[in-house]
């Protein structure tokens, strides 16, 4: 997980005045943080040489995100065509009801029977939950077991999962790009976002299709307006495509969920930015701000990934391994950023580090995250907490080098 070296520096005021210096902002309020009303869209952020900066970078992300789409999107037109039906046509439909179940059980695998049931008929035996088990188990084509399906509440419609899904990428983009305020990371948070969002893309083009679920949303009805095409499907299922008539849906991709994938990177996203862009000073200074936001996102998440997995929109097991990939591509790729500029990384990360040293070049943010680390480190070496007073002390053979320059600190363009 990134480190968040700004919560070990001891001087509130030098962790504040850093920050204000790494993001060109100490012209506005004579040093101190400024105020958001001194520049609420950032519009510094226009300016040519900014946009020169930063556009390209973002044109990438975006690109490298539509192609992760598309494929994805390939996977899921493969999996419609040549998946459907195919459950239903190798099991057919279970039994009638739990009792007709059991009595197949014990006259096809009679220990297996014997070591639940004991001495129990099968005209005697109970499900754990009847009423569940009877309306989704019974008398319906293959559905995985599923302890949210069975003892917990249904949420009746996909509306609430839809929301959950597209709710913090418009928080966010209204938040951090429409209005940043003066520490703005407008264009690094796209990117970033963006990026991450595309990887998660790429790895669920894979997941969804080397071993296909079944699906448990029965009310899922496909639309294939080119039904001979993957090729054409995907194109139909892109953003935008419903401008020109296109209305295309597929009801085979299940491991893992996109709805969360997409809620939970926002999500994360939103949650995390809040310090590092922040509208107040509060926002990093205060603990309670941050607890209170905390236990926010966290509530938002777990009812997100509830209303998914409870509108049998997906298995609980899709929501749960599409959160993991999420917070895990997340963090790997802020652990990257923050340590392509070291020599000693592993062999993987060095082969993409030139491409994210491009891609970062301009983020204020790891600016100031450089000159935290070189703060942290000063006062580590002098409270000999690192190194002992002999290694504190380099002789005439070693020397301690920070791989910082002075072009890591923004200056404010007057």
């Amino acid at each position: 997980m990134p480190v968040d070296l700004l919560a070990h520096l001891h001087d509130e005021e030098e962790h504040v005045r850093l920050m204000v210096k790494s993001y060109g902002c100490a012209h506005l309020n004579g040093g101190d943080f400024p105020r958001f009303s001194q520049d609420p869209f950032s519009l510094k952020d226009f300016r040519p040489t900014e946009l020169r900066k930063f556009l390209p970078r973002l044109g990438v992300a975006v690109l490298f995100w539509l192609v992760g789409s598309y494929v994805n999107n390939v996977s899921q037109a493969w999996l419609q065509a040549n998946m459907a039906g195919f459950y239903e046509s190798e099991w057919g439909y279970s039994k009638a009801n739990f009792q007709d179940a059991q009595a197949w059980l014990k006259k096809n695998q009679p220990a297996v029977y014997h070591d639940r049931w004991h001495d129990t008929l099968p005209n005697e035996t109970i499900a754990d939950a009847p009423k569940a088990m009877q309306k989704y188990y019974q008398n319906e084509t293959v559905t995985l077991f599923d302890l949210v399906f069975l003892y917990l509440p249904e949420v009746p419609s996909s509306g609430p999962a839809d929301f959950f899904a597209g709710a913090p990428s418009a928080v966010g983009i209204i938040r951090f790009a429409v209005f940043p305020g003066p520490m703005s990371l407008r264009w690094t948070y796209l990117t970033r976002a963006i990026m991450v969002w595309g990887c998660l893309w790429y790895a669920r083009a894979i997941t969804i299709i080397v071993t296909p679920l079944p699906n448990p949303y029965k009310q899922c009805v496909p639309e294939s307006p080119f039904p001979y095409s993957i090729w054409l499907e995907a194109l139909a299922n892109m953003p935008g495509a419903g401008l020109f008539g296109f209305h295309e849906l597929t009801c085979q991709d299940v491991m893992f969920s996109g709805h969360t994938a997409m809620g939970t990177t926002w999500t994360l996203f939103n949650w995390r930015y809040l310090k590092k862009a922040p509208w107040f000073r509060y926002t990093i200074t205060h603990d309670w701000i941050s607890l209170a936001v905390d236990a926010f996102c966290i509530i938002w998440l777990c009812g997100g990934w509830y209303v998914i997995a409870a509108a049998h929109f997906h298995y609980t097991v899709d929501v749960m391994v599409g959160a993991m990939f999420t917070f895990m591509i997340y963090n790997y790729y802020h652990n990257v950023i923050e340590t392509c500029w070291l020599k000693e990384t592993h062999p993987f990360q060095r082969s993409l580090a030139p491409f994210v040293t491009w891609l970062e070049k301009h983020s204020v943010d790891l600016k100031h995250w450089r000159a935290s680390a070189q703060k942290l480190m000063d006062q580590r070496l002098h409270e000999h907490r690192w190194v002992s007073q002999s290694e504190a002390e380099p002789d005439n053979d070693t020397t301690i080098e920070v791989p910082l320059r002075d072009s890591d600190i923004a200056t404010p363009v007057v």
